[in-house]
């Protein structure tokens, strides 16, 4: 019994004798330049731990009496100089070999931020692509990935919680890990990377059908009147969540458990995926996200909401309160195969979100958008529009990309006069196309400068514009970048 106990006092000790570390640090991973980096873990009481960045540049800390140590490493310039990091203590060490410093990105959402570039429009006349060292790609795969419309195995239902949901490591982008990376993320981060030399990093954790509540902490709608109700643990059954979502769930899990976890249940891809990311810095999110809260009334009118609470939240998390946020505006399909009637009061929702942050880019894709099919193939074209963003904010280019919005909309003697941000495009005056009165038939409309001009008998409500889910609408600014998708009351 005696030496039963010996062990059992020992366990704790020996617990706490290993040397941890908490960040998601990996090989051949890419770190935020610009930034403090804050590193942390266990080791041994009273001990010291030295942090080794390279050959040259080393920092020391002590252990406290709780077994935890902590150590801020100051901001680096961009480096393409490949270096190892070595965490040491008492006759251990933990070594991470091929790191750089650069530009570290978040690719989220749904499934048109998932879509591979090897089923991307482009892919045959890009690939194979010159590999890229500068270039490094975190794309962890997930419990449900490409399994629709059937029960997880008990592996797969045994890997539903938040340590082994994602499994994946760091890599170079070449030729065997380009085809199945988020065809955004990769066009985009080649145009960041060929224009500014710097190294780039892209994490991509969407899932397709994800739902935003996903991407959102419970504490997040306990802490909201208005939302309280998407916290509630029995989340299969609860009407404050999408109907599609919540269907598309049960038939991997069924109903055994209404706590099950699942990649849709609210908060599940934030707690396993993003909270963990958020003690490393990075430069920004891109986010494509929506056709899942699209399909009921009452998740088209909360989503800006939703939106705005979710980036608060990772701003928050980051200590970046002006972490830069880039998204897609949903593109176009016709309701006749696909759930899209509300689409374009959701476009309009998103610009909303828009016009009512900061630090904030939006990119519309009306113009791309694939009459039967939700995940339209061009991501080149979308990829672009979004690094444009990047590239001014972050990267010092000039050329601020535009976002033409309607400032306001007045009636005066049978014609509605729509004034915009900027000057539109009017050298096809008479083929502008899109626009509505009532939401079903489409209206003639003519563009001067920075106005728009319909023709109108009597003062309607509001003017659509993208007022069909799969729209032609075509206005572009006066640097042919389209206008997104909008209503705008009348006055």
């Amino acid at each position: 019994m005696k030496s039963l106990s010996i062990i059992f006092f020992l366990l704790p000790f020996l617990a706490s004798s290993q040397l941890t570390i908490d960040q998601p640090l990996m090989d051949y991973m890419v770190l935020q330049r610009g930034h403090a980096i804050r590193l942390s873990g266990k080791a041994i009481p009273k001990t010291r731990v030295q942090i080794r960045f390279g050959e040259n540049e080393q920092y020391e800390v002590t252990v406290g009496s709780d077994a935890t140590w902590k150590c801020r490493v100051p901001s680096h310039n961009s480096n393409p100089i490949p270096f190892s990091l070595q965490i040491e203590m008492a006759g251990q060490r933990i070594t991470f070999k091929d790191i750089v410093f650069g530009d570290v990105w978040l690719c989220a959402g749904q499934s048109n931020m998932e879509f591979p570039f090897r089923n991307e429009s482009h892919f045959k006349e890009q690939f194979p692509i010159k590999p890229n060292p500068l270039i490094r790609v975190y794309s962890p795969t997930f419990v449900g990935k490409q399994v629709a419309g059937k029960k997880f195995s008990d592996s797969m239902m045994s890997r539903l919680n938040t340590k082994d949901f994602f499994k994946g490591n760091w890599q170079v982008l070449d030729n065997a890990t380009a085809p199945d990376f988020s065809a955004i993320g990769f066009y985009f981060s080649d145009i960041v990377q060929q224009k500014t030399g710097i190294p780039v990093g892209m994490i991509n954790i969407a899932i397709g059908g994800s739902p935003i509540e996903a991407w959102m902490s419970s504490s997040s709608f306990l802490n909201h009147p208005s939302f309280s109700a998407k916290a509630d643990s029995n989340w299969l059954s609860n009407n404050a969540l999408p109907v599609w979502v919540r269907q598309r769930a049960r038939e991997n899990i069924d109903d055994q458990s209404p706590s099950l976890s699942h990649a849709f249940k609210p908060s599940f891809i934030y707690e396993t995926g993003v909270e963990p990311l958020m003690q490393l810095p990075i430069s920004g999110i891109l986010w494509y996200q929506g056709e899942s809260n699209a399909q009921e009334m009452e998740r088209v009118e909360e989503y800006a909401e939703l939106q705005k609470m979710m980036l608060d939240e990772y701003r928050l998390g980051w200590k970046l309160p002006n972490l830069p946020f880039y998204f897609v505006q949903l593109s176009s399909i016709d309701s006749t195969s696909y759930k899209s009637q509300y689409w374009p009061l959701f476009r309009s929702k998103q610009l909303d979100a828009y016009t009512q942050g900061h630090h904030m880019g939006i990119v519309a894709s009306m113009d791309k958008g694939a009459i039967n099919d939700v995940h339209p193939r061009d991501k080149l074209t979308i990829a672009t529009r979004l690094a444009n963003w990047a590239l001014h904010d972050v990267c010092g280019f000039k050329g601020q990309p535009t976002v033409t919005v309607p400032h306001k909309a007045k009636y005066h003697k049978k014609q509605v006069i729509i004034s915009f941000s900027n000057n539109l495009n009017s050298s096809d005056a008479d083929l502008i196309k899109g626009f509505s009165l009532d939401g079903k038939t489409e209206i003639s409309a003519k563009a001067q400068k920075n106005r728009i001009i319909i023709h109108a008998p009597e003062k309607p409500k509001k003017i659509i514009y993208g007022f069909s889910p799969y729209t032609t609408a075509n206005l572009m600014d006066s640097n042919k970048i389209p206008v997104p998708g909008f209503m705008i009351h009348v006055k």
